[in-house]
């Protein structure tokens, strides 16, 4: 076994950095390119969400793997801004290569990134509030639908976007504009979203639509239309309904010698299913969702009574039902239906989409649940972005709702509203130009020259994003410096007289927070905040040990060969 050490450069740290900014930069922006990617196996994958795209190369460089797990775990956090975080990594490096740190200034630069980041992460938030008034707002569904609108303006075309806003819509506000509904709607949605998002490929973006949960994809082994009862009484069996207890763990198996044993078997068998339907049908019970199988002569008779059967539904279904209903199920054919087991739904009926069968149990609107999204798209990879991005947009919105404490905002006409405060403020780079103005202020208190260096580096790292935006959106598709500094410009006098602006879809400057593009704010300062943390961990680096077998007998097998 051999032990190498390789000393860890700033050089290679850069060409590292830029290699992966190559690959997703061209992506960045609402007229970003498409990634085509072809995994080892033969798979070929078209994205432009970052995160997907990254963990599916295989970088074999420690430090390319370090910044991939890094950037990962942020983005599963605030949901979005994989593209974000590489922009600002690979750009600070770059100017830092330029203005040629030595090895030995690297823990000046570690000290000063942490002062840098302490003061963004107790400053930065109410320094942006400050300077754009009505950053902070009270959640309702109109800033819902704008901040999804400009998640969603990546991926799709102005009208499937206003398809999927208005869709989500109607799945949050279930009760109107009630504040706290859309919260937890936002909230349960985020968290429970395999359960409440259902994609159906080979059908037009127009067929996607909202439904009332809960939707399970299995079809009806027995299904018996009643209308005699106002509600469905169902119950939830976590067993094989076949009339005698199974035995996992010793797998007994029962051998019949002759046919009157077979006969009395079957006597058995009868008996105990009998008895179940009985019970079923004195406690008016009309749906049974079996999590296994239920044997034929089971079916048989649960058809007889007017009891529909759903067998083979989902664990997660199962579970998800059982906690959000708080009801307990049924583990042996054995049990007595207790009250605790059993729960009433409006209606259940057969529903099928796109040529596959499925059951929609519709629930008591009482539960303040959200709607479910059938997620329509002409093929399974154009659905799975829809389901990707809208998952996205949840998770940002959902992970930075600070519900407990309420405070008193003003809304336009002046109206004192106490509610969910979350700050907003246009997209297009609207961020990376405060950023820059509060690097630049804090710079001119500090009297540490590494401060001041890495404070201008900061600086410019955090512009590269406008700058990419600008590219990918201008019609030519390319950078021109020359119409970017007057852009710049225009950016800075109008920064002056107290209004922010940002780069939009078209490459021009306008007010994207007054058009209704909105980003929030903590979901940034919190990608801001780990790229630094992961600046000081590279910069910490010296080393990496490097291990490799020695096969001994390649010696003697080149003398064999001489």
């Amino acid at each position: 076994m051999a032990i190498s050490y390789h000393k860890v450069e700033l050089k290679t740290i850069v060409q590292i950095c830029d290699t992966i900014d190559r690959i997703i930069s061209h992506s960045l922006g609402p007229r970003g390119s498409k990634i085509l990617l072809a995994t080892e196996t033969g798979q070929v994958i078209i994205s432009s969400d970052g995160k997907t795209v990254l963990r599916k190369l295989q970088f074999g460089h420690p430090v390319a793997r370090l910044i991939i797990d890094s950037m990962t775990r942020t983005v599963s956090f605030t949901g979005d801004g994989s593209k974000t975080f590489i922009l600002y990594l690979s750009k600070f490096f770059h100017e830092l290569l330029q203005q040629e740190f030595k090895s030995t200034s690297h823990n000046d630069c570690v000290f000063a990134l942490q002062k840098i980041k302490f003061e963004i992460s107790s400053k930065l938030g109410s320094f942006i509030k400050s300077k754009i008034p009505g950053s902070e707002r009270v959640i309702s569904s109109g800033t819902v639908c704008e901040i999804l609108r400009t998640s969603l303006s990546n991926s799709f075309q102005e009208r499937i976007i206003e398809h999927y806003v208005t869709m989500m819509n109607e799945a949050v506000c279930t009760h109107g504009q009630d504040e706290q509904v859309i919260i937890n709607n936002i909230r349960y949605m985020a968290d429970n979203f395999y359960q409440f998002c259902v994609k159906v490929p080979s059908l037009p973006y127009s067929e996607s639509k909202t439904l009332s949960p809960f939707l399970i994809q299995r079809r009806f082994a027995v299904y018996s239309q009643n209308d005699l009862f106002q509600y469905v009484i169902f119950i939830i069996c976590l067993f094989p309904i076949t009339g005698h207890q199974k035995n996992v763990e010793t797998r007994e198996i029962i051998r019949l010698k002759n046919e009157s044993s077979l006969i009395r078997f079957m006597d058995h068998h009868h008996y105990f299913l009998q008895k179940f339907v009985e019970m079923c049908k004195t406690k008016n019970i009309q749906l049974i969702l079996c999590s296994e199988q239920v044997s034929d002569q089971a079916l048989q008779l649960f058809a007889l009574n007017g009891i529909s059967v759903v067998q083979y539904v989902a664990e997660e279904d199962c579970d998800w039902l059982m906690s959000s209903l708080k009801m307990s199920p049924s583990t042996s054919i054995f049990d007595t239906l207790e009250s605790n087991m059993l729960h009433s739904a409006k209606s259940c009926k057969p529903l099928i989409l796109n040529g596959r069968q499925c059951v929609h149990l519709e629930l008591d609107c009482q539960l303040h649940l959200p709607k479910m999204l059938i997620i329509c798209a002409p093929t399974e990879g154009l659905c799975n972005q829809a389901f990707l991005n809208l998952k996205k947009s949840l998770k940002t919105i959902s992970s930075f709702l600070s519900s407990d404490i309420p405070k008193g905002l003003t809304d336009e006409d002046g109206n004192e509203n106490f509610g969910t405060e979350i700050s907003v403020i246009g997209g297009g780079g609207t961020f990376e130009f405060l950023v820059a103005e509060f690097l630049s202020e804090y710079s001119q208190r500090e009297s540490s020259c590494s401060i001041k260096l890495i404070c201008k580096l900061l600086s410019t790292a955090v512009l590269q994003l406008p700058r990419i935006l600008f590219h990918n959106n201008s019609p030519s598709k390319q950078l021109d410096f020359k119409l970017l500094l007057v852009l710049s410009e225009k950016i800075n006098n109008s920064r002056h007289a107290g209004k922010y602006l940002g780069i939009d879809k078209n490459g021009q400057v306008s007010n994207l927070f007054d058009n209704g593009v909105l980003e929030l704010v903590e979901p940034k300062i919190h990608i801001l905040l780990s790229v630094l943390e992961l600046m000081q961990q590279v910069l910490r680096i010296d080393y990496f040990v490097g291990v490799k077998n020695i096969n001994h007998n390649n010696e003697d097998s080149n003398e064999h060969d001489e």
